[in-house]
């Protein structure tokens, strides 16, 4: 239904500005034109940076989000390194009093 509505709206327009070209109406605005502001450029410099404000807490967010992130991913790689079996070091597992050979005891 709604696709219909939208394609008879389109249809109509076509139309009407084929119509109003035949009558050497302009349909369009001049590159040039300034339209009178609604709203004083104090209050829109106050919603520029509002809207700076909010960007600024995101990425500020994101960044607390990465560093979190970041974190947990650092912690559990030292767990999985101190937990390594293959990852001992040469001299872990030498009894303290060495053999006359000097090899590891089992």
């Amino acid at each position: 239904m709604l696709n219909y509505s939208y394609k008879q709206a389109e249809k109509a327009v076509q139309v009407a500005i084929g119509r109003l070209r035949e009558m050497n109406v302009k349909i369009f605005r001049p590159a040039d034109y300034y339209a009178e502001m609604v709203k004083s450029d104090e209050h829109m410099q106050k919603v520029r940076q509002r809207m700076a404000d909010i960007e600024e807490g995101k990425q500020k967010q994101e960044a607390i989000r990465r560093l979190r992130e970041e974190k947990k991913f650092a912690a559990k790689v030292q767990k999985e390194v101190s937990s390594c079996l293959f990852c001992s070091l040469p001299w872990q597992g030498w009894s303290n009093s060495k053999s006359a050979t000097g090899v590891r005891d089992v």
